[in-house]
């Protein structure tokens, strides 16, 4: 699972939590969208959020504004499933359940 987002979202801690409780260790990269410089420390951005979450996350924190460019990422958060062969099988933006991360994450397998 492909996941971006922004470290100064708010609103996108409780969908990484949802993300972290569902995805094992290994299947998720998160990816920053933000441009600007001072959102660009992923190290800065990871402990903050294992700290706000109290638990550790397995997940490599990826700077990538020319990512998320390409692949025209407005909304934050915004998930894309990839199955093993490297294709997007699904994609959703916004605010979302563990039980809809779920249904998306079990569809792959």
């Amino acid at each position: 699972v492909a996941y971006f987002s922004a470290s100064w979202c708010s609103h996108c801690k409780p969908v990484l939590q949802a993300l972290d409780d569902t995805i094992p260790a290994g299947q998720l990269i998160v990816f920053n969208k933000e441009p600007r410089e001072e959102y660009s420390d992923m190290n800065e951005w990871k402990d903050r959020m294992e700290s706000e979450l109290e638990r550790n996350l397995s997940h490599p924190f990826i700077h990538a504004p020319p990512l998320s460019e390409s692949l025209n990422i407005t909304g934050i958060p915004t998930m894309y499933f990839v199955s093993s062969d490297g294709m997007i099988e699904h994609s959703m933006s916004g605010i979302k359940d563990k039980e809809t991360i779920s249904t998306y994450w079990n569809d792959l397998s």
